[in-house]
């Protein structure tokens, strides 16, 4: 079963890893560089899940997945944080935000594989 994925990071080379992993397995995805422009996606595309970073220019992650979760239509779609930051704290937050899951950068394609595979086989 393939799914729409809204990938959100700063970072060209994270979006392009992400988005031919991810379509590779028959995903599509919907790529954006600031959680703005992530947050007017989900006004376009029918989104089954985001993979978002976290330190992004302008609102950061936090405050992205914050206002999803305030979203009438998306408050309940699957989040997999994607960030290089794994201190304990940032672990602990991830999980008190209901994601579904946590990425560390650099990251495998084997490791978004079965990130992946979570969601295709829901």
């Amino acid at each position: 079963m393939s799914a729409t994925v809204l990938v959100i990071d700063d970072e060209d080379d994270i979006r392009l890893l992400t988005k031919l992993i991810l379509e590779g397995r028959g995903n599509q995805v919907v790529e954006a560089a600031t959680a703005e422009e992530g947050l007017a996606s989900l006004d376009r595309e029918n989104v089954d899940w985001v993979l978002l970073d976290l330190r992004l220019p302008g609102i950061d992650g936090w405050e992205f997945l914050r206002r999803l979760r305030e979203h009438p239509d998306h408050h309940s779609t699957p989040v997999v944080i994607m960030s290089a930051h794994s201190s304990p704290k940032t672990l602990k937050r991830a999980a008190e935000e209901n994601t579904q899951g946590y990425l560390i950068k650099p990251f495998t394609e084997a490791d978004l594989q079965r990130i992946a595979d979570e969601f295709d086989a829901a």
